[in-house]
């Protein structure tokens, strides 16, 4: 999945998802017909909908809009870390991980040896715990739609989701 700064109307809408072209313009500093085309763009991916005259987010795209959220406005403090250990023993490895800049260092500067990283991903452990103590659903519904299959595709969707939440 490749993520894009159009991804950041999802975040412009309204309260209640709906996209006003002009508003977003003069929010994100666009001009109305790059708006008008990631608009489009946003559509094809399903994310928004064009229903009785007004742009407004699917289901999907309030998924995104939500996890965004959650995790701009997630605060450190009572998160459950993240613990890595070895799968096979249970081996505690020296290393916590409490959000998604964390993690993407641990994954980029290989913190934590590859392969037990890899073996994290392969058995769900991250993935339950990116659902269930980040809240990022639309991370769930991309995981278990199989389009983050590896450990590269959730170090890829993390780098972007950091990117459009500062």
């Amino acid at each position: 999945m490749v993520f894009v700064s159009y991804y950041k109307i999802v975040l412009a809408s309204n309260e209640n998802g709906i996209i006003d072209p002009k508003a977003v313009s003069e929010k994100l500093g666009l001009s109305i017909s790059t708006v008008k085309k990631y608009v489009k763009n946003l559509a094809n991916e399903g994310l928004i909908i064009y229903k009785d005259g007004v742009f407004k987010l699917t289901n999907k795209g309030e998924a995104l809009k939500k996890s965004l959220l959650k995790l701009r406005n997630k605060v450190e403090q009572g998160i459950s870390p993240y613990l890595v250990t070895e799968p096979d023993t249970g081996v505690l490895i020296p290393l916590s991980i409490k959000n998604y800049e964390q993690l993407y260092v641990v994954i980029e500067y290989g913190l934590a040896p590859r392969n037990i990283l890899e073996e994290h991903f392969r058995r769900g452990y991250l993935a339950k715990w990116i659902k269930e103590v980040l809240g990022d659903e639309y991370f769930a519904k991309l995981y278990s739609e199989g389009k983050i299959k590896t450990l590269d595709d959730l170090k890829n969707y993390i780098k972007n989701m950091i990117k459009l939440i500062k």
